[in-house]
């Protein structure tokens, strides 16, 4: 496989995909937005000529990702996997280059949010060198992505950045796909957010992921199935008859109508705007036991009962991590700034 040359074509063939991103990263070091620019930089020329299903330049995709985390104030490591997230799946780009040049913890990040399946033979060869092969060829892709955000909370926080860029840009997919993509998110990625204590991004997640569920369905049941997102069962004859509906239509909406459980909480939760401290903890606590119930449902060969009830423990910590992580991050300069007002 080529190797990726290690002199990029100059940003400023690129205005409109190097200044947002960059602007978004004024917060961290000079020398961290410096490493960000050449990340920027080579996810430029990795994916030159690759297009997204709409027609825009694919590159514009990690750099909105990028965006996305920056704008949480994630490290400089983090937004540099972010540009480099889709590399090693779509282009020539390998684990070793990145190493070699970002570092390993950033080659363990984009390792963790990297589909083992969609890779070719010799990167699969290339993790297996690294000790990581046994792993990723028994496990599915969910299981192995679990796994990498039970090692670091960092890789959870790339992929529902991915996920949400993905959902806001779903409609250029065909039907049968954006249903399967929103059916997906609503089963993992939905309470995955929220558990990190993302919880409008998880709310937004929610919404298109019920928006687009039912997109594969015939008309009238598709429009049902977005009828009943808005509307509270007791509200649904009057609904029904303001809307015209007859009786198959109504039918339809009955049959998908969510119960009240979970997954209607969560979206009802944050309906009226920001959260309370109580509905945040107990739309972490709903998320987590969705997560656990996931773990302990997959249908994997390589998780035995001792695996998942482990993998569940892993993932604890990472309940509320990202308020927590700005929440540090800020005390950090507040105390920073204050040191620099002293000596000054």
């Amino acid at each position: 496989m080529p190797s990726v040359p290690h002199s990029p074509p100059s940003p400023h063939a690129h205005p409109h995909l190097t200044f947002p991103a960059l602007f978004k990263c004024r917060y961290l070091p000079e020398e961290d937005r410096a490493t960000c620019f050449q990340a920027l930089k080579l996810a430029t020329q990795v994916h030159s000529g690759q297009t997204r299903r709409d027609g825009s330049p694919f590159v514009t995709h990690p750099v909105a990702v990028a965006e996305l985390v920056a704008s949480w104030g994630m490290d400089a490591s983090c937004v540099v996997a972010a540009l480099l997230h889709d590399a090693i799946e779509d282009t020539p780009l390998t684990f070793g280059e990145v190493e070699a040049k970002f570092g390993e913890e950033v080659r363990t990040l984009v390792q963790g949010v990297t589909r083992v399946s969609k890779l070719p033979e010799e990167k699969v060869a290339e993790l297996e060198l690294m000790g990581m092969g046994a792993l990723c060829l028994e496990s599915g892709d969910l299981l192995q992505l679990l796994d990498a955000c039970a090692g670091d909370w960092r890789v959870a926080v790339l992929k529902v950045a991915d996920r949400l860029h993905n959902m806001r840009t779903l409609s250029a997919m065909k039907p049968h796909k954006r249903a399967r993509k929103a059916q997906e998110t609503a089963r993992v990625f939905v309470p995955l957010a929220h558990y990190l204590g993302a919880h409008e991004v998880g709310s937004e997640l929610a919404e298109l992921a019920q928006r687009h569920c039912s997109d594969d369905q015939p008309r009238h049941q598709k429009w049902a199935a977005r009828l009943s997102s808005v509307v509270l069962p007791g509200r649904l004859q009057r609904a029904a008859a303001y809307f015209g509906l007859d009786d198959r239509a109504l039918a339809a909406v009955r049959r998908a109508m969510p119960p009240p459980s979970e997954p209607l909480r969560l979206r009802t939760s944050a309906a009226g705007g920001m959260m309370s401290a109580d509905e945040a903890e107990m739309s972490s606590g709903v998320s987590g036991s969705r997560l656990r119930r996931l773990i302990l449902r997959l249908n994997e060969p390589a998780l035995d009962a001792d695996r998942a009830r482990d993998l569940v423990l892993r993932l604890r910590p990472l309940r509320n991590r990202l308020p927590q992580y700005q929440m540090s991050c800020m005390h950090h300069a507040s105390s920073f700034e204050a040191n620099e007002n002293e000596i000054s």
